[in-house]
Order: structure tokens, then sequence, then C-alpha cells
């Protein structure tokens, strides 16, 4: 659990480098907008593209080749896939609100400590750190906003829902054995039957994220 929440958490972070890439670009961009080259939804999708494959997915791909079997993990291709392709869906959905956030701030520092204040509130709330049953009604509508808790959700129920039995020996609390990893889950407030949700709202957060960006380049670059 903890090398899943780590793997999420380090692409979220690293997907701060989307940034750059705007900044980088802006001047240029807004010259060649403003001579009608193409037009700003372009420039866009075109970012948003080249970000995902090649800074989130192709990255997402190496780092689950390596990562994958040496955390111990199933090894079952499928589960595999579903690790990498959760993984790099998270970052992609990262990077579109990074690209989002430069697109709509004035400078670098605001856009990263905009995101970087987004993404803390997602760890927080991304049923690792905090038990997702535990939090309380009246903030509880955080965690839905969150796509880290879906992509969360959905690896550990890959990995645990149907595998293992597991032997629990904890200080003060009666000796467990033969746990099915289900049980566990619902410990923690996860749910495994909201796995296939839990990836449709996740497609719907990187959706949400991408069409954040296309409005923020369109208004920046249409006001200048």
């Amino acid at each position: 659990m903890g090398a899943t929440f780590f793997s999420l958490a380090l692409f979220g972070f690293c997907s701060l480098t989307a940034i750059d890439a705007v900044f980088a670009e802006r001047r240029l961009v807004a010259r060649e907008v403003g001579a009608r080259l193409y037009r700003p939804w372009a420039w866009t999708a075109a970012q948003l593209t080249v970000d995902g494959l090649l800074l989130r997915a192709l990255p997402a791909l190496l780092y689950s080749a390596c990562a994958y079997p040496l955390m111990g993990f199933s090894g079952e291709p499928r589960r595999a896939a579903a690790f990498f392709a959760v993984l790099s869906g998270y970052a992609a959905t990262v990077g579109a609100l990074a690209v989002a956030l430069a697109s709509a701030l004035p400078t670098p520092a605001a856009a990263a400590l905009a995101l970087n204040v987004v993404l803390l509130a997602w760890l927080l709330f991304g049923g690792f750190l905090v038990n997702a049953a535990s939090i309380p009604a009246h903030i509880k509508w955080v965690r839905w906003l969150s796509p880290l808790s879906y992509a969360f959700e959905i690896l550990a129920t890959t990995e645990l829902a149907a595998g293992p039995l597991f032997s629990a020996d904890v200080e003060g609390v009666p000796h467990l054995e033969q746990m099915p990893g289900e049980s566990f889950l619902r410990v923690l407030g996860l749910d495994p039957s909201r796995a296939a949700l839990d990836a449709f709202l996740l497609a719907l957060c990187f959706l949400a994220a991408a069409g954040l960006a296309f409005a923020a380049g369109e208004a920046r670059l249409r006001a200048r």
C-alpha cells in the first residue's frame, strides 16, 4: 500500500514539469496565434498530447517495468498492465491540470504553488494517510474531488481484492490468520466493488482537467 501511494505521489509531483513547458513557449505561442497561424485550442491539444505521451505515459511505463516486480506485487500481466494504465492516467491528469494552471496564472511560481496545494490536499484525502471511513462527513466531499483517491483504490483493489490471504500480528490486537485481501481493504475504508466506477471517475477527472486547460489557454490567448 505504501509503495502504491508513493508511486502516485511521485508521478503527481513530477507533473510540475508541465508548468515550465507552458511558460517557455508563452510568448512564441501568443505571437503565432496573433498571426493566425493556428487557433489556441490547437496549441493546447498538441501540448496535452506531447505531455501525456512523452512525459507521463513513457516514464510511467519505464517506472512500472522496473519498480512493479521489485515491490513484490503479483506479477500477473493483467495486474501489471492495470498498474501502468492507472499510474499513467493519474500522471496525465495532473499534467493537464498543470497546463491549465500555467495558462491561467501569471507566473511559474504562482502556478507551482497552486498545484502543490492541490496535490497535498489530494494526498491527504487519498485513502492512505487518513482512513477514508474516518473522514468527517462535512469534509468528506473533498475526497471525491481527488483523482488520487480513485487511482489508489483501483491499484489497491487490483492487487489485494482477489489476491492471497494475509496474516496480521499487531500489538494489542488479536492475531488474525488467513484474512482475505478484500477484508483488509474494507478496514482501510476502501471499497473493492468500486474499481470500475473509480476507473470511470479517473477518466472523468482527466477530461475535466483537459477542459480547464483548453478554457484557460483560450482565454489567455484571446485576451492578448
